[in-house]
């Protein structure tokens, strides 16, 4: 089965956008694999067990394949990127998604819900570091 949510709201989401495996046409793993990878082995080593998943994946396959209409899918260059990201993996340099990090989505909750116990105090500006947008007080 293949399911990805453009949200992001779980660590198969996440492990898909990193991955490069979003197409459901052309998906290579199922979500049962990536469920039981990061439950058994966390996320960040998971995520490196993946990519090197891929890369054998990968490295079966000829450089670029030139489908119908003009689509080319190249593979050389998802090898690099996967390498790359395993090592970070690998590293501990990739940051947990749900590791206690408030969203900018539940900041907005957390605001409303204070806006909504006291009325008198106004709903402040959030634009958190990184992001483009931020809520508006109207």
């Amino acid at each position: 089965m293949f399911t990805f949510d453009a949200t992001l709201p779980t660590y198969r989401d996440w492990v898909r956008l990193l991955t490069q495996d979003q197409d459901v046409t052309t998906c290579i793993l199922q979500d049962e694999t990536i469920n039981t990878l990061v439950t058994t082995l966390g996320y960040g080593p998971a995520i490196a067990q993946i990519c090197d998943m891929l890369l054998v994946i990968y490295a079966t396959q000829p450089d670029y394949i030139r489908e119908r209409y003009g689509v080319e899918v190249r593979f050389d260059s998802r090898i690099a990127v996967l390498q790359e990201l395993a090592q970070k993996a690998r590293a501990g340099l990739l940051p947990d998604p749900f590791a206690g990090v408030q969203s900018p989505r539940g900041a907005a909750i957390q605001q409303t819900v204070v806006q909504t116990t006291d009325p008198a105090r106004p709903l402040p500006t959030y634009t958190p570091p990184g992001l483009l947008g931020g809520f508006r007080t109207e």
